[in-house]
């Protein structure tokens, strides 16, 4: 879960300032007045927003097996009141048919950010970062989840949360963000008489 309270109120920033002169006749006793600002503690939230793309026939076969790949999508969100630096999303890689996946994802690479100021792995508040990784099948994953759909989607399934280091605070659990995907199915035979 986000944790999106406002922390309470723990300090606050005083400032006094006076004014002087120097007056005509008699003694000037200069005013002065002060002013608090309150500051309260840092709130740092992630959200991830993850999305698939279909299978790529990458080996380009005409049937989706092992070494074609799935691209994902990851936009992670700084929602909070501080910068979060080493942002990174977090993945475990896709289930087939409800199994592991027995293929390999790559490493996140970022694409973008909505603010130039920051390299990405720091996020400012409101700032989101656009990133990606690559899955790529193993035969096994093929055979497992081909032209199957599972109860309320598709057979291939992954879910993605994301991590970094605030500058104040604790960052709370992220909330996962699901993408789901389906590899069709392309039967074919062969046959070889003698």
């Amino acid at each position: 879960f986000v944790t999106s309270q406002v922390a309470p109120v723990y300090a606050a920033i005083d400032n006094t300032a006076t004014a002087n002169g120097t007056p005509a006749a008699g003694t000037l006793t200069p005013p002065s007045d002060s002013a608090s600002v309150p500051v309260v503690t840092g709130a740092p939230t992630l959200t991830v927003l993850k999305s698939a793309a279909s299978p790529v026939d990458t080996v380009a076969d005409g049937v989706i097996r092992a070494g074609d790949t799935i691209t994902y999508t990851y936009v992670v969100t700084n929602s909070g009141n501080v910068s979060i630096s080493a942002v990174t999303p977090v993945d475990s890689g896709p289930t087939f048919n409800n199994l592991a996946g027995t293929g390999s994802l790559s490493g996140f690479t970022l694409v973008s950010t909505t603010n130039g100021a920051s390299s990405g792995a720091t996020l400012l508040p409101n700032e989101s970062g656009t990133y990606t990784a690559v899955y790529t099948l193993s035969a096994v994953d093929a055979y497992r989840a081909a032209g199957i759909l599972v109860a309320g989607g598709d057979a291939v399934e992954n879910s993605a949360t994301a991590t970094g280091t605030p500058a104040a605070g604790i960052l709370g659990l992220v909330t996962p963000s699901d993408a789901e995907v389906a590899i069709p199915a392309n039967p074919r035979l062969s046959i070889d008489k003698v």
